[in-house]
C-alpha cells in the first residue's frame, strides 16, 4: 500500500495544515475558560487521517485486481456456506464449498 507515497503524502499535507502547536493552544484556551473540550471538537486531524488511509487502502486495491478476485470469491463463499447452514443442509454447503474449491484451481 506505501509504494506509491500516497499516504506519506496526505498524512505530510495534513501536519501542515495542522500544526501540533496550534491545535494544543485551542485545547488548553477552551479547557482553561470551562468549556470543556475535546479534541475532536477542536481539530478533525484523526477523521482527516483516517480517510486518507481509507483512500490509500482503496487505491491500493484497485493496483491489485487478483487481490480483489479473491476476496470477492472469499465472500461468496462465506455468504453461500451461510446459507446453506440455515437451511439446515450441512451436505449442501459440503458440496457448494468443494464446487468454490474445484473452481478456483
Amino acid at each position: 500500500m506505501g509504494e506509491d507515497g500516497y499516504f506519506r503524502k496526505e498524512v505530510k499535507r495534513i501536519m501542515k495544515a495542522h500544526p501540533a502547536e496550534q491545535v494544543r493552544k485551542l485545547f488548553f484556551e477552551a479547557r482553561s475558560a470551562g468549556l470543556s473540550p475535546a479534541i475532536d471538537d477542536i481539530d478533525t486531524v484523526h477523521n482527516q487521517l483516517d480517510m486518507a488511509l481509507v483512500r490509500a487502502k482503496a487505491r491500493a486495491e484497485l493496483k491489485l485486481p487478483e487481490l480483489m478476485a479473491k476476496k470477492r470469491e472469499e465472500a461468496t463463499r462465506l455468504k453461500g456456506s451461510k446459507a446453506y447452514v440455515k437451511r439446515g443442509d450441512i451436505e449442501g454447503g459440503i458440496r457448494f464449498l468443494n464446487d468454490m474449491q474445484n473452481q478456483s484451481y
